[in-house]
C-alpha cells in the first residue's frame, strides 16, 4: 500500500526513490550472499505499477524516453 514501510530482508540494503525518476519508482539494493562476489551489491530500479526491474539508470532512461546526461 502507498506510504507503508517495512524492514527490508537481510540481503536487501535499502528501498528508496532516486530524485531524478518520476514518483513511485524505487531502488532496491541487494547484497550478494554467496560466491566470489559475496558482499557486493546489485541495484535494481523498479517501475511502479508493472514492478518491472531495470539494472541501470541508462536502461531506465531508455524505457522512459529520456535523454542520457
Amino acid at each position: 500500500m502507498l506510504g507503508e514501510t517495512s524492514c527490508p530482508p537481510p540481503n536487501r540494503r535499502s528501498c528508496k526513490r532516486p530524485q531524478d525518476l518520476p514518483d513511485g519508482w524505487t531502488v532496491q539494493e541487494r547484497v550478494r550472499l554467496s560466491g566470489k562476489s559475496a558482499g557486493k551489491t546489485d541495484k535494481f530500479f523498479i517501475e511502479p505499477g508493472t514492478r518491472k526491474k531495470f539494472r541501470s539508470m541508462p536502461e531506465v532512461r531508455r524505457h522512459l524516453g529520456m535523454a542520457d546526461p
